[in-house]
Formats: structure tokens, C-alpha cells, sequence
């Protein structure tokens, strides 16, 4: 059970306590393995409804069972359906805190550790996101980090040499709509690139070169040129809405070290592809809230650390009947379904 200790204060009047004391924030590669899974929960839209929340739960419950043991979970946005702020009969209709209990009981029941990202619709409601970040980083098993938002950076120790950091996890919030007074779906801006090439410099300078991967809510731009012109694995049954506003996030992460970028958001897509050397990828919508015509389920990354101490990746999905699914169709390049802008681009209309 979640121990919950240490200071207490309150959102939008109430009460919450802070899980202060005994909190292990130690990421590991599996001594006995040597490898470390993740499962990524993307776009659960929980507060929709009472059903809607007992289905997506479910959900979960099947993936980290078929998946145990698991070392960690990714939350890559909305988590929250914030706008069902004020609707009767859901958990969000007095506060969208009081949807915190049910979004995390799968996490705690399988006692594992998440680091959340927010997406688009989490801030919908009547908590800013400093209040949702504070609020979840209350429970003991939340690594979420950041100070007004969710971009910040976590590291997975070596199994072979224990205070030897061997993967970098980076986290960023991909914004909300028509920054930069462009109009479309934002990206991630150019004053958290600023801090990544920074806060890369310092890590790099006192660890050297890691395996790098990063997660966010937003596809990249650069996602279009993947599924246009390149070999893909995996279903485009929606209207990619990438980030309008290219900020150069992709270039930074190729000439760094991020190997591997996961996202949701596109509720119908969860192909994977290689985009010179860096691997994009969706992941498969979780929530049975908002629209969706895919079997839900959740992506799961695997990273092991080699004998040499490099590392490697590798991912398939888990769906809600328990199945595992490591092949997936084939799509190459060609223009008979290409898309050429991120859906709502410029005021353009949707592909």
C-alpha cells in the first residue's frame, strides 16, 4: 500500500498530503536480466465516465499482468480527460483531483513507479498544470518531475557497475494549440530545447555518451516524412496532427543521443520507423474514453544492458486480450497515402 507522509496542503480545497518520507527514485537495470521495461499508457482519457474508467483500468491491469514484471511506466499524455470538469456522475465532476484515486489504483495495486508527461486535454479543467504536477507527485510511486510543467529528466542505472547511470529518460510537455501565433497543435519550444542541450552538455560531460530516449505527447513534425517516404511497421488510420511548429527538436535529438522517441496523441496510428537513426514511435491508445477504433492496449519498451554496458531497445505492443504483438504490416514509401501537413496546420483542414 502507498504510504502517504510528511507536509500536507491544499488544491482547489482539498486536503492533500505529501508522500515525503522513504521515497526511492532509483532506476535499475534487472541484476539477474540486465534489462529494464517500461510500458508505455498513452491517451487514457480517464473522467469520461465511471464505466469508461473501470474498462480503461481493466486495461492496465491486463498489460502489467501479461507484462510482469515491469520496471516502470510511462504516461505520455492525457492521462486526464480534463474538460469532463463539472460533468455529474464522473470523478472529475467536482474537481478533476478527484479522478487522481482511480488514474493511479493499477499503478499502485502492481506497487510500480510512472513518470507522467501532459498532453493537450489534462489542463482542461480546473487545475493548472503546477497543480496537477504537484498533486501527483504526492504518491510515493510518482517520478514525475518538473517544477511548473512536465519536462524534465530521468536516469536507469547500470546492473554491472550500481552508480553508473547507462540510459537517459527525457520527458517533455508538447504544449496545447497555436503557439508561436501559429495556428495548429504546438511542440516542444525552443526554451526546453535550450535546457535539454544544456542539461545534455552536463550529463555528458559527467557520464559520457548514454543511450538516450525521449517521451512526449506530440508526434514530431519529422513524423510525416516518416510515414511518406520511408519503411514503417504498424497502423495510420487517423489524421496525424504533429506539432505545426518545428522548434528543430528532432535535429537536436540526432546530433545528441537520443536513439528513440515515443508518443501518442494520434488515437488511431501506432506504427514505429527509423527516421535517420532515430527511431519514432506511437504508442496504442490505452483509454476507452474519446474516440478510438483500435484494440487498446499499451506500447512496451525494452531496453537491455549488453555485456559491453551499451544498450539496446527493443518494442512491441500488448494488447487488452493479453495478446502480444510483435509484427505488424509493413508500409513503404509511397504517395498514395501520404500526408503533407500536421492536421490543423495553418488552418488547413485535416487530411
Amino acid at each position: 500500500k502507498q504510504r502517504m507522509a510528511g507536509r500536507c496542503f491544499v488544491v482547489v480545497g482539498l486536503l492533500v498530503c505529501a508522500a515525503l518520507a522513504a521515497r526511492d527514485t532509483t532506476l535499475r537495470f534487472n541484476s539477474t536480466t540486465h534489462k529494464f521495461k517500461v510500458v508505455q499508457f498513452t491517451d487514457c482519457h480517464y473522467g469520461e465516465s465511471l464505466e469508461k474508467d473501470l474498462q480503461t483500468q481493466k486495461v492496465m491491469y491486463t498489460v502489467l499482468e501479461a507484462e510482469w514484471p515491469v520496471d516502470f511506466v510511462w504516461l505520455s499524455g492525457d492521462w486526464l480527460a480534463g474538460y469532463m470538469w463539472h460533468n455529474s456522475g464522473t470523478c472529475a465532476e467536482d474537481t478533476v483531483a478527484n479522478c487522481w484515486p482511480t488514474m493511479t489504483k493499477p499503478l499502485i495495486d502492481y506497487n510500480v513507479r510512472w513518470a507522467y508527461v501532459f498532453g493537450n486535454h489534462d489542463d482542461q479543467g480546473d487545475l493548472t498544470k503546477a497543480q496537477m504536477l504537484k498533486l501527483d507527485q504526492t504518491y510515493e510511486l510518482s517520478l514525475t518531475g518538473g517544477i511548473d510543467t512536465t519536462t524534465y529528466v530521468l536516469q536507469v542505472l547500470s546492473a554491472a557497475n550500481p552508480t553508473d547511470p547507462r540510459v537517459n529518460m527525457w520527458f517533455f510537455d508538447s504544449g496545447d494549440m497555436s503557439c508561436n501565433n501559429i495556428p495548429g497543435y504546438c511542440g516542444v519550444s525552443a526554451s526546453q530545447l535550450d535546457w535539454y542541450r544544456y542539461t545534455e552538455k552536463q550529463l555528458v560531460a559527467k557520464h559520457g555518451h548514454l543511450y538516450s530516449t525521449a517521451v512526449q505527447h506530440y508526434p514530431l513534425m519529422e513524423i510525416l516524412n516518416l510515414w511518406n517516404w520511408h519503411t514503417t511497421h504498424g497502423y495510420n488510420n487517423d489524421s496525424i496532427s504533429c506539432s505545426a511548429y518545428n522548434t528543430g527538436e528532432y535535429s537536436f535529438f540526432q546530433q545528441g543521443d537520443v536513439k528513440s522517441v515515443y508518443f501518442g496523441h494520434d488515437h488511431d496510428c501506432d506504427f514505429i520507423g527509423d527516421y535517420y537513426g532515430v527511431t519514432l514511435a506511437y504508442g496504442r491508445k490505452s483509454g476507452y474514453g474519446n474516440y478510438g477504433s483500435m484494440t487498446h492496449g499499451a506500447r512496451i519498451v525494452e531496453f537491455t544492458e549488453n555485456d559491453d554496458l551499451s544498450v539496446t531497445m527493443n518494442t512491441w505492443l500488448r494488447e487488452e486480450t493479453g495478446v502480444k504483438v510483435t509484427e505488424q504490416p509493413e508500409h513503404k514509401a509511397n504517395t498514395d497515402d501520404a500526408q503533407y501537413w500536421c492536421c490543423e496546420a495553418e488552418d488547413l483542414p485535416c487530411p
